[in-house]
């Protein structure tokens, strides 16, 4: 059973402005959480340095209305609670970076805020990223991104987070302020079948894993869809909120992310569930058919995948695809994704590879659990929304970025943050996160049939047509080769060769043909590959048409009253009394010798070769076979 726990944010007080400088009142009232320095529409922001010269913002902020508000509501819905462009001087906030450097947001008409940086980072070349605290709310966080001038990331404090982003039709940046009480759920109801439509976020289908151990650096392979926008700052992000946590929650320092890579997959997956795509990454259905060699080549050990929030995505539910989903804690199937916006701003990244790490929700067995809060406002990073489902309604839980930990110094509000062997996933990620860290990939199997040059190729030639076929492969120790006549099995060899060359091939009867071979590595990954042949006929076949035949033979030449010489003359027939085409004098010879190199009368002997034109009627093959003669 999870502790007793209250659910009260921090009080605020709205903050005093002394010469554009912040002074936080340290007061504390017992009211319900709310933004800190903001109010809940958000009028104007620029970022600098405190006591340094106020960067202003270089063009005014408007809200957005009408399509432009719609458009940034996609996915996260009523949770928007305004959304904003505002001019923001990024460059002025680059200079002279440092843990313990304050920054400061203007907000006029809401007083200043302070962001306390406690990290500052180069995760990824040209992408800087920022992370720490509001300055009067250690509960609270940020991580921003600063690319190519540009500046990504999110704040979030208690139920309130902001997501800023480049607006992509001007040089402002898009600012929505989000309620996350109001965020669509997607967690499946308990009690219920488990269908595929209602799939756990987790999919627990163990398979082998790793018995040995690591560093606990596990390295993350960040794919995208090719229209999720500033993925390598999200990345950066993803990292540098989880790190953040397991730190605020006293894992152990060795157990980090890094980033192995960031790649664009081609598919925007429009109209597919969370749970049609982690499928086809566990397939290595396209268009992850390449991931185990994109793993081996970037030395990652897990696989994340951002995708966009898709209202029109079949089987997730009322809400569309929101939220994300992951492998729990399998070897060969390390993979977790999620949307976009939900991957900070409702700590949805953190989440879904806690799944990876073996982390579980608040209804099963077992310490790698979270805990809930008793009035059911806030609950930490594994929490599943099911002690405190959605209903569509405001006061639900939002998720802290801490993971539960027993430890009695590690509360939240004074409140307890773990239950000794029940809820402990501090404990879990420092023993998952070394093993996760271990597990390697060498670059897959591939095979590939070539037929008449053709890589993989499907042919259709007439009877007696020669062609060559020859199959290879990379990374395999034997491939299983099986031939295929007319949809029936030809002929199985098992366990044969990498490679093999059957070089020119004719005179296969008409039908249809085919060759796959599916070759394997020594760890048991596979390819496959197939060329298909269709044999046809001559469309000339059963036709009746002319040919010259070639006849030949010997017989005595008699030359009456006189000597011959040898090669004067032809013989007037050719044999059997048919008169042919005389076509060449093959050689000739003596029975008897005369003088000169002449043959007696009656002794010369012709051998000849002659063609006769005769009725034909063609085969399949093309020759015609029926002959008159």
């Amino acid at each position: 059973m999870a502790p007793a726990l209250h659910g009260l944010y921090p009080a605020y007080t709205r903050p005093k402005v002394r010469d554009r400088c912040l002074v936080i009142n340290e007061s504390r009232g017992l009211e319900t959480m709310r933004i800190v320095y903001v109010s809940s529409l958000l009028v104007s922001m620029c970022l600098m340095g405190c006591l340094d010269s106020e960067l202003e913002a270089q063009a005014p902020g408007r809200e957005l209305t009408e399509s432009d508000r719609d458009a940034a509501r996609h996915g996260l819905k009523d949770a928007v609670r305004s959304a904003h462009l505002e001019t923001i001087d990024v460059g002025g906030m680059t200079a002279g970076l440092s843990a313990g450097r304050k920054v400061q947001l203007a907000l006029p008409g809401a007083g200043q805020a302070v962001l306390v940086i406690q990290s500052v980072r180069e995760l990824l070349p040209g992408v800087t990223t920022l992370s720490g605290h509001l300055a009067d709310d250690e509960t609270s966080d940020f991580t921003l991104s600063i690319e190519a001038g540009k500046l990504v990331g999110s704040i979030r404090q208690g139920k309130h987070a902001w997501l800023v982003e480049p607006h992509t039709r001007s040089d402002q940046h898009l600012i929505r302020t989000i309620d996350r009480t109001l965020l669509p759920k997607d967690e499946p109801a308990l009690g219920q079948p488990r269908q595929l439509s209602e799939a756990p976020r987790s999919m627990d289908q163990p398979l082998r894993t790793s018995l040995s151990t690591g560093t606990g650096n596990v390295r993350v392979l960040f794919l995208h869809a090719n229209n999720v926008t500033n993925a390598s700052a999200q990345a950066a992000n993803i990292v540098t909120a989880f790190n953040y946590s397991l730190s605020l929650s006293g894992v152990a320092g060795n157990n980090y992310l890094t980033i192995a890579g960031v790649q664009e997959v081609a598919a925007n997956f429009n109209g597919q569930s969370k749970t049609m795509i982690l499928d086809a990454m566990r397939s290595r259905a396209a268009p992850f058919t390449d991931i185990n060699a994109a793993m081996a080549n970037t030395n990652a050990n897990i696989a994340f995948l951002l995708v966009q929030e898709d209202p029109t995505a079949s089987g997730d539910g009322d809400f569309g695809r929101v939220g994300g989903v992951a492998r729990k804690f399998e070897r060969d199937n390390p993979f977790a994704l999620s949307t976009d916006d939900y991957s900070l701003g409702d700590l949805t990244a953190l989440h879904e590879i806690g799944h990876v790490f073996g982390g579980d929700h608040e209804d099963t067995a077992g310490s790698a659990r979270p805990v809930v809060a008793a009035d059911g406002t806030w609950m930490t990073v594994m929490g599943g929304y099911v002690q405190c489902p959605f209903t569509g309604r405001s006061a639900t839980c939002v998720r802290l970025i801490r993971w539960s930990n027993p430890d009695p110094t590690h509360t939240y509000l004074g409140h307890p943050l773990g239950v000794a062997n029940e809820r402990d996933m501090k404990s879990h990620l420092e023993s998952s996160m070394p093993t996760v860290s271990a597990w390697t990939w060498t670059v897959p199997p591939s095979a590939t049939f070539h037929i008449n040059g053709q890589v993989n190729g499907s042919l259709i030639l007439t009877a007696n047509t020669p062609f060559t076929l020859r199959y290879t492969s990379t990374n395999a120790v034997s491939c299983d080769l099986t031939a295929y006549r007319n949809g029936s099995v030809w002929y199985s060899i098992p366990n044969f060769n990498p490679s093999h060359d059957w070089g020119t091939v004719t005179g296969l009867e008409p039908g249809s043909y085919s060759w796959n071979v599916v070759c394997r590595d020594a760890a048991g990954w596979t390819a496959s590959a197939t060329s298909r042949l269709t044999i046809t006929c001559d469309p000339r076949a059963g036709t009746q048409g002319q040919m010259w035949i070639t006849g030949g033979g010997y017989g005595q030449y008699v030359y009456h009253g006189g000597w011959c010489s040898v090669g004067t003359q032809l013989p007037p027939m050719c044999w059997e009394g048919t008169y042919f085409h005389y076509q060449y004098l093959l050689s000739s010879s003596c029975a008897s010798g005369g003088s000169g190199g002449s043959c007696y009368d009656n002794d010369a002997w012709w051998w000849v070769s002659c063609q006769s034109l005769v009725d034909c009627v063609y085969s399949c093959s093309g020759q015609c076979v029926q002959s008159s003669c």
